[in-house]
């Protein structure tokens, strides 16, 4: 993190120094009670940097209230400013592509014997949302071989895929369908139900997506 933060700010004007989550004695009195990530200061003035780690993170309470109380602080201190870095979200350790293949496998499988049962509709949306966490596994790789930052989107990461030429425009269009789709499972929406064709199309996007990556992709 020190290491990011510092590439951040870039070059230090001659008689600054940088300080990493500074300890009081080194602040005005109105930060002092405040934990900084870092500053740049040559004792009288200075730019005071935080932290946030994706832009989700704006969201939460605590993060807003802290810089709520970074910026009230700095209007009361001369000579001295304030500045918010976002770094990319950290990309979670994802599904590798024999877990993937494995998972794809066996939804095609419950497929063939859903129709089994009259009341499907559960099976269906369980099978999806399995099927999406594959699907959203193949995109993040796919993101990370074209050093796409990553997003805990998959259409997100789809339409930056789609600039960059990876995905065509029908594909990028299926992925924004099929998160849809989840968000709409996960969430609980009533009258949200996934068909046996919206399981078959998702395997089929995934398929799909798979022949683009190399077999050792995601293997570790």
């Amino acid at each position: 993190m020190r290491e990011e933060i510092r590439k951040r700010i870039g070059k230090i004007p001659e008689g600054f120094d940088f300080h990493f989550e500074p300890s009081a004695d080194m602040l005005p009195a109105p930060l002092g009670s405040l934990r900084l990530d870092a500053v740049v200061t040559d004792g009288r003035t200075g730019v005071v940097y935080e932290i946030a780690v994706g832009r989700h993170s704006l969201q939460d309470e605590r993060k807003v209230e802290k810089l709520r109380l970074l910026r009230n602080a700095i209007k009361k201190i001369p000579g001295w400013s304030f500045e918010l870095i976002i770094l990319p979200e950290p990309s979670p350790e994802l599904l590798p592509l024999p877990e993937i293949e494995r998972r794809v496998d066996e939804i095609e499988t419950f497929l063939a014997l859903v129709a089994e049962y009259p009341n499907n509709d559960a099976l269906l949306g369980g099978m999806f949302l399995a099927g999406f966490a594959a699907l959203e596994s193949c995109v993040a790789m796919l993101a990370s071989r074209s050093d796409i930052d990553y997003r805990p989107l998959a259409a997100s990461l789809g339409a930056a895929l789609t600039e960059e030429g990876v995905l065509s425009q029908e594909q990028l269009n299926q992925i924004r369908a099929h998160q849809d789709m989840r968000n709409r499972l996960a969430h609980g929406v009533r009258d949200t139900r996934a068909t046996k064709n919206d399981v078959i199309e998702l395997i089929g996007l995934i398929r799909e997506l798979r022949c683009l990556l190399p077999a050792e992709e995601g293997t570790g």
